[in-house]
């Protein structure tokens, strides 16, 4: 915590910036970019649990294909 301009200034452990106010303990910017990648992981999460499991092979086998591996996102 430092001073700065009479505010009380936090360092974020994400990125390291400067900021008044932390979010979830992040500045804000990192904060609502967790927040997108979280949603993003359980929106793929909820999809690939609608899959059987012939369409699961299926997009696992496509990515291989694709990758030499599979790609988790």
């Amino acid at each position: 915590w430092r001073l700065h301009g009479g505010a009380v200034m936090k360092a974020c452990p994400q990125c390291g910036g400067d900021t008044e106010t932390l979010h979830e303990g992040y500045c804000q910017e990192c904060c609502d970019g967790n927040q997108r990648q979280l949603d993003a992981h359980n929106s793929a999460y909820a999809e690939w649990m609608t899959l059987t499991d012939v369409e699961r092979q299926r997009r696992i086998d496509a990515s291989v294909r694709e990758h030499g591996f599979i790609v988790t996102r």
